[in-house]
């Protein structure tokens, strides 16, 4: 992906060094997610992909809020029945997207520079680490309306936070304090609004100068430990430290700290 990736109306992609922000850029309908957001989302995705020098990615949004939800006004159809199958092939794009997300082999880092509901939720429970700035507000706001949620919250928000702790947001539809949810376990970390871009910045280049191979298998091991039984996961961690012994990395990280100097990686 080139520093000079286009940008589009829904969908700011802006190059930083190694790590791509993609900033949600509807801030009239409150970063509302709509089939053109997510189009410029998944031609981002195939830029990220394709480009081996990525080393992180940030998500955030325009103004005081990160995504509250899908913008469903703008999925219709002629009559009832067409309007739910829109509804539903909209529903399938999303999770699409959102898989697409998870899925990627480099860290993601959710940054909720503001309120974050429904699909936003979902969006950010597909990254790595979700951060915020101490005045955003986080919740699923489906209940409220008697819906039920279509991008994955039911299954990966109890795998992040418990089964209680899911049910409490997932049942009454609360927004709560950023600082809240660190206890929970939801967000890793929160920065006062005037210090936010720039912690995101600074952790986000943290992260990246790590190398990119090791943080690539620590992801793998870490998203599939939970998927297999602990014995598995063990033997799991075993068999990629042996392969990992021959990576041109972990040679040049072991060389770095014999010479006191700052590593190169080469993500080999």
């Amino acid at each position: 992906m080139a520093s000079g990736t286009p940008t589009s109306d829904e969908l700011l992609v802006e190059r930083r060094d190694d790590v791509v922000w993609l900033t949600l850029n509807r801030p009239t309908v409150l970063n509302a997610v709509d089939p053109a957001m997510l189009t410029a989302l998944r031609i981002a995705l195939d830029g990220i992909e394709a480009d081996s020098a990525i080393r992180l990615v940030v998500l955030t949004g325009t103004g005081d809020s990160f995504c509250t939800g899908s913008d469903l006004r703008v999925v219709s159809g002629e009559d009832d029945d067409a309007h739910e199958r829109c509804v539903e092939r909209f529903i399938e794009d999303v999770n699409a997207v959102l898989n697409r997300v998870e899925r990627l082999p480099l860290p993601v880092i959710a940054a909720l520079n503001g309120t974050t509901l429904g699909a936003g939720l979902e969006l950010a429970l597909c990254a790595d680490l979700i951060v915020a700035r101490s005045d955003a507000r986080v919740g699923d706001g489906h209940a409220r309306f008697g819906l039920l949620p279509g991008g994955g919250a039911s299954a990966r928000l109890p795998r992040r936070i418990g089964t209680a702790a899911a049910k409490w947001l997932s049942f009454t539809g609360d927004l709560i304090e950023a600082e809240r949810l660190v206890a929970w376990g939801l967000v890793q970390w929160v920065f006062p609004p005037a210090e936010f871009q720039e912690g995101v910045n600074r952790l986000a280049a943290r992260i990246a100068s790590r190398s990119p191979l090791g943080l690539q298998r620590m992801k793998s091991l870490i998203d599939s430990a939970l998927l297999v039984p602990l014995e598995q996961a063990l033997s799991n961690e075993q068999k990629m430290l042996r392969m990992h012994r021959s990576s041109w990395d972990r040679a040049e990280g072991l060389a770095a700290f014999a010479d006191k100097r700052t590593p190169k990686f080469r993500g080999e």
